[in-house]
């Protein structure tokens, strides 16, 4: 199923869903494949990551289609997912390949070559959710923290305020949640960006502000 698409920064890419399972069926496997603790970088089929989930997650039920809200993906990811798709032969779902058309249609619209893919930053949302400032914030800052580096400098900065035992907590949650190490950063900034009550520190002001005057700077900016 299509999903209406928007431009919403330079090489910045909204796709919405109409519904919360078309999203999550859409975006699970390459998803995962940047963000899960046992399958980051590898490959796997969408069988088997639903039996992991079932077992780790799900008390014997596939519950990750009501659990996400929002999506995101660097460009260069999926580039490194196709790869290793087609080094295992396998044969992208319906799903899988109409995200690939959208967001190579939005790359034309946005002027951005095909090989360029690894330059791009793509966000999912779904229907409920997709006018909730906050989801699309919550994404669009990972997105700005990928691409930005004075952006991403100005954050760091930022958490190394936060305590010892704050940043320990927070990460024990998010591990929890399914999120490896290595995104563990990016995470903190982002739900500390926008008004989310998953997540504690006493810097959650001075991200908010960060965030909105940085992405206010780009709305006119090229890459």
């Amino acid at each position: 199923m299509k999903a209406k698409t928007k431009i919403i920064l330079p090489r910045v890419y909204l796709l919405t869903y109409p519904t919360q399972y078309e999203l999550c069926m859409t975006f699970v496997r390459i998803q995962e494949f940047y963000e899960s603790p046992k399958f980051r970088g590898k490959y796997f089929t969408l069988e088997e990551y639903m039996d992991y989930w079932s077992k780790v997650k799900g008390n014997g039920a596939f519950t990750y289609t009501t659990t996400w809200n929002g999506f995101n993906l660097p460009g260069e990811v999926i580039v490194k997912w196709l790869e290793v798709c087609r080094y295992n032969d396998d044969e992208m779902r319906p799903r899988e390949q109409e995200l690939l058309n959208q967001i190579n249609d939005m790359m034309c619209a946005d002027k951005v070559d095909s090989v360029d893919m690894n330059k791009i930053y793509v966000i999912g949302a779904h229907g409920e959710y997709s006018s909730v400032s906050d989801i699309v914030d919550h994404e669009t800052s990972h997105a700005i923290y990928r691409m930005y580096p004075e952006y991403r400098k100005s954050c760091n900065k930022i958490l190394k305020k936060i305590g010892s035992k704050e940043m320990k907590d927070m990460e024990k949650t998010l591990i929890t949640l399914g999120y490896c190490k290595k995104v563990i950063p990016d995470e903190i900034q982002a739900y500390s960006s926008v008004d989310s009550g998953l997540l504690y520190n006493g810097f959650k002001k001075e991200f908010r502000e960060n965030f909105n005057e940085f992405r206010k700077s780009l709305v006119n900016k090229k890459l």
